[in-house]
């Protein structure tokens, strides 16, 4: 495994425009939010990998891969058999600050039965809400029915002389919001707490590859989108291991496919994993092989630009989390 600084450089300058950004797409007030980004992007394709000449077709005929033949035994947490809490927004205390996040539980939750959690990051100057919604991932037609999905609410920071709502790349304040909220929600909820999931957007998804090497240990998985990173003051290896899947617009003009590249990278160097590809699901991403046994990296380079697709990003994230 290699330090995380040594991908510092591209994952800088798809900072530079990410914590610019401003994404279109509903906010608060349900207005659109646009802004013009003077970002100039090289599509790349990895040519240090193949795929399988032999399944020239696999792409079209790729099908979700289901959940595992043996899956690993549930761990409950030690909410199992309490009342659920309400759902919708809510604020828990850390530190000196109040922070807010949304809740949503399966139709049916039933608290002797241990769920998956996953945890969806905003991007810069959206919302909780935002991610929560349709546009913005649609996380709870997919998966909504089989976890517990969590959207928390990024502050007013300062990142690179850039004032505005955003996860932090190295500060440890929204560490400390993360390891409050799975230890709240594992008390009052029956978690699966060898299914915790991260997914992100953008400066969420920075945040989320962030989680993936200083959080290994918690989480199972992780779901980058048009993000970069880790970005930290974490020098030494990371802690723990998580299978990664990493989506990125092949016409992203606000983070940089140079900077998705390098954070697919570090995955792929940190799971030990070949350069050989096969395509995986959904269409357009490839799966690397040879990787540690039960820590795939897939990397998938979609048509469009920074925002989520419809009808890939969300289904291709939950199916690579419920496969494993």
């Amino acid at each position: 495994m290699r330090s995380v600084t040594k991908i510092l450089l591209p994952a800088l300058l798809g900072l530079a425009a990410a914590c610019g950004e401003e994404v279109a797409g509903p906010t608060e007030s349900g207005a659109d939010a646009r802004v013009e980004v003077d970002a100039g992007v090289t599509p790349a394709v990895d040519a240090s990998s193949s795929v399988d000449a032999a399944a020239p077709d696999a792409c079209a005929e790729s099908a979700p891969p289901g959940p595992p033949a043996d899956p690993a035994p549930a761990q409950p947490s030690s909410g199992c058999g309490s009342a659920a809490p309400s759902t919708g927004e809510t604020t828990i205390t850390v530190g000196s600050e109040s922070r807010a996040y949304r809740l949503n539980l399966p139709g049916g939750y039933d608290s002797s039965t241990p769920y998956p959690l996953i945890l969806g990051f905003h991007g810069a100057t959206s919302s909780a809400q935002a991610f929560e919604s349709s546009y913005y991932g649609g996380l709870g037609p997919v998966a909504g029915d089989h976890a517990i999905l969590v959207y928390p609410q990024a502050l007013v920071r300062t990142i690179q002389s850039n004032t505005q709502v955003q996860w932090q790349i190295s500060e440890p304040e929204d560490l400390a919001f993360f390891d409050a909220l799975v230890a709240r929600l594992s008390d009052e909820l029956c978690v699966d707490q060898g299914r915790v999931f991260a997914t992100g957007h953008s400066s969420g998804a920075y945040f989320t590859n962030r989680l993936g090497c200083e959080r290994g240990d918690v989480l199972r998985a992780i779901a980058p989108l048009a993000g970069g990173g880790p970005i930290t003051y974490f020098t030494g290896p990371c802690v723990g291991q998580v299978a990664v899947w990493l989506e990125h617009g092949d016409s992203d003009t606000v983070v940089s496919i140079p900077a998705g590249e390098g954070s697919r990278d570090l995955w792929r160097d940190e799971n030990s994993c070949g350069t050989e590809v096969r395509w995986a699901y959904p269409c357009d991403c490839v799966s690397y092989q040879g990787c540690d046994p039960g820590y795939p990296v897939h990397w998938c380079v979609s048509s469009g630009g920074h925002e989520p697709r419809p009808g890939f990003t969300a289904d291709g994230s939950w199916e690579f989390f419920r496969s494993l």
